[in-house]
């Protein structure tokens, strides 16, 4: 039996096409089945290597991207609103915005209450997310009362926190940010209140007046109460 009688017996079994007889020097190319079978070229395996590798660096690439971001996010919260150990229910975030070295401003209201927070150019070396809380009031009220202030009544009050990008909290300014504040016709005796967390307790702070609204300047963050006394 000759070369290519085997060739067609061996087709036959295996269910492939009838081969071609060998005329000459050249090898016919293997049949699809049989190329499965037989080992890649080392090109072909290269370069499927350096496609694998390929997604997985960008894999790597995208969930790397993916982390920084979250990072990024992570460090201006939502966190707990600043002075966390200021008593008076600083709980409702009314507006936040991130401020860079050229300066800006923030505003929020609820109610009778406007309050403005300009940030001077300079403030800081790098972005700073600054916040505007609003307090519960009848939390506040008593956390004056408990702090010696008897016959005064809580017309209101705010809390402005800040967060650096690095997420750090609490940081010193290098210059002071005005806040302002209105809360409908407040008398002319009418004062400002901050609570000092080394004291533990509300004490007075100074303050200006200015069309209307009371002034007060800061470089951490501060929480204020805006009093008006009853006798």
């Amino acid at each position: 039996m000759s070369v290519d009688d085997h060739r067609r017996r061996a087709a036959i079994l295996l269910n492939l096409p009838a081969p071609v007889p060998n005329t000459g020097p050249s090898n016919p190319a293997p049949s699809p089945r049989i190329s499965r079978l037989l080992p890649l070229p080392r090109a072909a395996v290269s370069e499927q290597k350096d496609l694998v590798k390929t997604k997985i660096i960008t894999l790597s690439s995208a969930a790397a991207a993916l982390a920084l971001v979250g990072s990024a996010q992570a460090a201006y919260g939502p966190e707990a609103p600043q002075p966390t150990d200021a008593p008076g229910g600083y709980q409702q975030v009314m507006t936040a915005k991130t401020v860079g070295g050229g300066g800006g401003t923030l505003s929020a209201g609820w109610g009778n209450v406007r309050v403005n927070v300009s940030v001077p150019a300079g403030a800081s070396g790098s972005p700073v997310q600054f916040r505007i809380v609003a307090p519960k009031l009848s939390t506040l009220a008593a956390a004056v009362r408990k702090s010696g202030f008897r016959r005064v009544r809580t017309v209101t009050g705010v809390a402005v926190s800040q967060t650096g990008v690095n997420g750090g909290s609490g940081t010193r300014l290098k210059r002071a940010v005005k806040i302002s504040l209105s809360a409908g016709k407040l008398g002319k005796r009418a004062f400002v209140l901050r609570y000092d967390a080394a004291k533990g307790r509300y004490v007075r702070t100074a303050f200006k007046r200015e069309n209307g609204r009371l002034v007060v300047r800061m470089v951490r963050p501060v929480a204020l109460v805006v009093v008006t006394p009853t006798a």
